[in-house]
C-alpha cells in the first residue's frame, strides 16, 4: 500500500470500529445491541468480527449507520489472529492451516485482511513480514490494553516499515464486554459515501487515520516538507527508521496544534503520532520517502 493523503480525497469522514464480538461468539451483546451501542456513541459504521463465523448484518444498518460483515479467525498452525472485513459469505468460516492461507481465503471472499493485536499474540516481526495481501496491523487494540496492557503494537509496525513492508496501522476496540473496552480505538475513513463499497475502498487505499481520541485536521506535503494539524495535543512525533525521527512538544501553557518536518532519504518512511494530555493518541499512515527520492 502506497501512501495516499486522505485529506486530498473527495468525500467526508466516517468514524468506524473494525473489530468487535457479539453473542454469536464470545461477546456480551447481541449483534443488534452491538450496533445500537456504537450508533449511540456517534459512530458511522461497525464491522462484526465474531470468531470463525461471519454474521449476517442484514437489517442492522440504518440511515446514517452501516454494519459490515467480518470475522476473526486463527490459523491452526500459528499464533496469528486475522481479521477479515467485508466478506461476501455468512456462516461458519473454515479454519485454514497457515496465516497466508487464511489471508488468501478472506481475500477470495471479497474481504480485506489485517493482523489483530500482534503484541498480545506474541508475534515477532518475522511472523508478519512474509505475509502478502494484508492492509495492515492493529497498531492499537483496546481490549488487549485493558486486559494486560498489551494493546499497542507500534514497535512491530515500525520494525516492519523499516524492513520495507508497506502496511497501515489500525486502531480498534476488539470489544467483548462493551464497558471499559469500548469506545477505545477507531478509524476515521475518508470515503465518497457511507456504503460498504466506498468504506472498503477507503480502507484498502489507506484513506483513513486511526485514533483513540485526537483529531487529525490536515496533512500537507509540499516537496520534502510535511506539515500536520490536529486538535490540541501535548506531542507530535514524526517516526522514521531508527533514530531519524523528530518529536515536537507543547511548551508551558501553550497549545500545540501543528508541526512540520523535513523528509530525508534515510528516513525510508515517516508516520506521525499525536498524543494529548490524557495519553490518547492518533496515527497517520506511513509516508514513504521514495515518493520524493529515487
Amino acid at each position: 500500500m502506497d501512501f495516499a493523503n486522505p485529506f486530498e480525497v473527495e468525500g467526508r469522514w466516517y468514524r468506524g470500529n473494525l473489530h468487535c464480538h457479539t453473542t454469536e461468539s464470545d461477546g456480551r451483546l447481541s449483534p443488534e445491541d452491538a450496533a445500537k451501542h456504537y450508533r449511540a456513541r456517534g459512530y458511522d459504521f461497525l464491522c462484526l468480527t465474531d470468531h470463525n463465523k461471519v454474521d449476517d448484518p442484514g437489517g442492522l444498518s440504518t440511515e446514517g449507520f452501516l454494519v459490515l460483515p467480518g470475522v476473526e479467525t486463527s490459523p491452526a498452525q500459528s499464533r496469528h489472529h486475522i481479521v477479515g472485513i467485508g466478506l461476501h459469505q455468512t456462516g461458519p468460516l473454515e479454519q485454514s492451516e497457515t496465516a497466508q492461507e487464511t489471508i488468501d481465503r478472506i481475500t477470495s471472499l471479497g474481504g480485506l485482511a489485517f493482523i489483530a493485536h500482534p503484541y498480545w499474540s506474541a508475534l515477532t516481526d518475522p511472523d508478519i513480514r512474509p505475509l502478502r495481501s494484508i492492509i495492515g496491523i492493529e497498531a492499537y487494540n483496546a481490549v488487549c490494553e485493558v486486559m494486560i496492557a498489551r494493546g499497542f503494537s507500534t514497535v512491530h509496525w515500525d520494525n516492519l516499515l523499516s524492513d520495507g513492508m508497506r502496511i497501515g496501522g489500525l486502531a480498534v476496540d476488539d470489544t467483548h464486554h462493551y464497558t471499559d473496552d469500548s469506545p477505545g480505538g477507531w478509524v476515521w475513513a475518508r470515503a465518497a459515501s457511507l456504503t460498504e463499497k466506498d468504506i472498503l475502498e477507503a480502507l484498502s487505499k489507506g484513506h483513513y487515520y486511526s485514533s483513540t481520541g485526537p483529531r487529525i485536521l490536515d496533512i500537507n506535503l509540499d516537496r520534502d516538507q510535511l506539515a500536520v494539524k490536529s486538535s490540541p495535543v501535548d506531542t507530535i512525533t514524526f517516526h522514521s527508521q531508527g533514530p531519524s525521527g523528530n518529536s515536537v512538544h507543547r511548551v508551558g501553557e501553550g497549545i500545540l496544534t501543528h508541526a512540520k518536518h523535513t523528509i530525508k532519504p534515510e528516513h525510508r518512511y515517516v508516520r506521525v503520532e499525536f498524543v494529548d494530555g490524557g495519553g490518547r493518541r492518533a496515527w497517520t499512515n506511513p509516508i514513504y520517502t521514495d515518493l520524493f527520492y529515487n
